[in-house]
């Protein structure tokens, strides 16, 4: 829960996949199949650097990493029950 607002968490998110991935794609071009933009789209489509298998490995994985990184930032957030 980094934001509050859904319009912020939207902007953020297509920063992140029109911005940043694009800066990593061009920084790190042989992990750049890693990331979660191209592992998506591997999934939808045929790819010939990366399987369907791996990516939907690597999705999982993807989704495991942001769910743990958001428990644990709701964990310590000032949240009382």
């Amino acid at each position: 829960m980094l934001t509050r607002s859904a319009p912020a968490a939207v902007g953020v998110s297509l920063a992140y996949s029109l911005v940043v991935e694009g800066l990593l794609m061009s920084l790190v071009p042989d992990q750049a199949q890693w990331l979660p933009g191209q592992v998506f789209t591997a999934l939808t489509s045929s790819s010939a650097t990366i399987s369907y298998w791996q990516a939907l490995a690597a999705t999982v994985a993807w989704g495991a990493a942001l769910l743990a990184a958001g428990g644990a930032l709701f964990r310590f957030s000032d949240v009382t029950a």
